[in-house]
């Protein structure tokens, strides 16, 4: 991966649909994306694991020049316009003359911009797979305690059990249901987690951001006229000193502004 910064130029953004982590290889990443948004047909049949649309994800594909550097991306959605001042996370290898854009960070919006799916570390998404566990688990069986107990008190019927009895049987169940779905929800979520929290953390690393085994923006994604995952406001969850504050190029043109 390489950074680059500066004014974008020639910026053209189309809608197009999400090309999500899931089932790929890390190393085929780069060049199955790249492939897929050039339209390079002989670069996808190459590639070890194709990419896949994912159908009603809308999206937006750009391509444009940062430095001298012809780039294209895809993100969730683009509110940088023309010769706005950006930093950018680019592959190093290109396809049809193109870069791909990993990851835009506008200091001025504040908005990080990351491809689909990425935007905590790994062990920020292995906490998120055991919380969606506990939370459905705790939900699912919050509902049926209360219908027994509606079911009990309401209709006045007795409880073939103590109530002692009921809430032992209870916890067991839950721990077992639990497990099972914690187990179920590692298998299904535990690969794409894994890649994108090893390429956020590539990224967060190469954005020059402290401890990045601990950053987790996923859920600081831009709501302002939509919802727009892996579109972060960063500055809300960012842990440690910000390498880009909003007068970032500003001080960088003129190392005198702020003193």
């Amino acid at each position: 991966m390489l950074v680059i910064e500066g004014v974008i130029k020639n910026l053209k953004v189309e809608d197009s649909r999400i090309y999500p982590l899931k089932n790929l290889d890390k190393e085929a990443l780069g060049a199955s994306m790249l492939g897929t948004l050039t339209a390079s047909s002989l670069l996808a049949a190459n590639a070890p694991i194709m990419l896949m649309a994912a159908q009603g994800i809308s999206a937006k594909t750009f391509t444009a020049e940062i430095n001298g550097y012809p780039i294209i991306g895809q993100f969730s959605t683009v509110k940088f316009k023309e010769d706005t001042p950006l930093v950018a996370v680019i592959s190093i290898e290109k396809e049809k003359g193109r870069y791909l854009v990993y990851s835009i960070l506008d200091p001025q919006s504040g908005l990080l911009y990351m491809m689909y799916e990425m935007g905590r570390s790994v062990s920020k998404g292995k906490l998120a797979i055991f919380k969606q566990a506990f939370y459905f688990s705790s939900g699912s069986f919050l509902f049926i305690f209360l219908a027994l107990l509606f079911f009990g008190f309401f209709f006045d019927k007795e409880l073939l059990f103590s109530l002692f009895d009921v809430l032992h049987i209870f916890v067991i169940t839950y721990f077992l249901f639990f497990i099972l779905l914690l187990i179920f929800t590692n298998l299904a979520l535990s690969k794409p987690y894994k890649i994108a929290g090893e390429l956020s953390e590539q990224i967060f690393k190469k954005l020059n951001f402290e401890k990045v085994k601990q950053q987790d923006f996923y859920h600081d994604f831009d709501v302002e006229d939509g919802v727009y995952l892996s579109v972060m406001e960063y500055r809300k969850s960012l842990i440690g000193k910000d390498p880009y504050p909003v007068d970032y190029f500003k001080k960088k043109n003129d190392p005198n502004v702020g003193n």
